[in-house]
């Protein structure tokens, strides 16, 4: 038999032998149905573990600011570069406590604070003609929970805003403060409702405990939260774990494109810019102010700030 015919005939009883055994263990032969029969047979909420609340946290610029009512980052208003001092904050003060580095109002002394995550952003361009169009940055993302998956926002998952200007660890203090409001509201609302056939909820909980496939997702005080994070949001999770200790309140960390190295390149760009040379550097600001005023119109440039009045005279752009 040559090589090619014992080639075939090795296939053909492949084949054979797997029909086989196919038939052997068929879906209707008592051993399947009863070894999976846990699995085929529909079960009730409360047969099934309880769902983890999801926490998702944004990345730099993912959230939306305001002083008052007046929206600082979240629209299109303040992408001009008159604006971009509304965001400015003083230099941090080494002599203090991490939630208290940095001063969050404005140099008239009001308050700027964060209120939700950015979900679509809308850019106007000015060239050939204006025209709105509108980015989406974290909406199809939340659509997906929510509408997809059937998470439901202030029950079974929370979108956490923050400062993305400040000290990470600033993030990453008050998202401590807002896990026991946020399990309070997880517990009056989906976890009620689950637990309603086993009696109150401390009883819930320790029926969830005595489950050897269920103990690990309860922690000292109560159902541990799932977090999800896009870019800088990973360093603020990262350091409620490890450097605040909250790591027996989370059962998973999901890091999405966090920059756990460091952003070396990043500053790097913003020292030298793209180059090794001054006139390299200088060449990446001529160009993003020119891509600014052909964006936004010429009077975008038409601020105060001596930091741009020096870099638009120094890169020879011309209004």
């Amino acid at each position: 038999m040559d090589s090619r015919r014992r080639y075939a005939t090795a296939i053909a009883l492949s084949l054979i032998l797997g029909v086989q055994g196919c038939a052997i263990l068929s879906p209707a032969d008592p051993r399947v149905i009863e070894r999976w029969q846990h699995v085929w047979a529909p079960r009730q909420p409360h047969e099934l573990p309880p769902v983890l609340p999801v926490i998702f946290i944004p990345g730099i610029k993912g959230s939306v600011l305001k002083r008052g009512n007046k929206v600082l980052w979240g629209n299109t208003r303040v992408v001009r570069l008159s604006s971009l001092d509304d965001l400015t904050v003083p230099l941090p003060k080494q002599d203090v406590l991490p939630q208290e580095r940095f001063d969050q109002r404005d140099s008239q002394g009001r308050r700027i604070v964060s209120t939700e995550i950015l979900g679509d952003f809308d850019v106007r361009l000015f060239f050939p003609f204006r025209v709105t169009v509108e980015v989406p940055i974290y909406q199809r993302f939340r659509d997906i929970l929510v509408k997809a998956a059937k998470f439901s926002p202030g029950s079974t998952v929370f979108f956490f805003d923050y400062d993305w200007r400040l000290d990470n660890r600033v993030a990453a203090v008050a998202l401590a403060g807002a896990l026991p409001d946020l399990r309070a509201k997880y517990n009056e609302s989906y976890l009620r409702d689950y637990c309603a056939p086993h009696g109150s909820i401390d009883q819930c909980l320790e029926r969830v405990r005595a489950n050897p496939d269920w103990k690990h997702l309860v922690g000292p005080n109560g159902i541990k939260f799932n977090i999800v994070t896009h870019s800088m949001g990973g360093l603020v999770a990262r350091y409620l774990i490890r450097g605040l200790g909250y790591g027996d309140e989370v059962h998973n960390l999901i890091l999405v494109s966090a920059p756990n190295q460091g952003a070396m390149d990043a500053m790097r760009g913003v020292v030298v810019g793209e180059g090794d040379t001054y006139e390299d550097a200088l060449a990446d600001v001529r160009s993003a102010i020119e891509f600014h005023a052909e964006t936004f119109g010429n009077e975008s440039l038409d601020v105060d700030p001596p930091v741009l009045e020096a870099f638009v005279a120094e890169a020879g752009i011309k209004g």
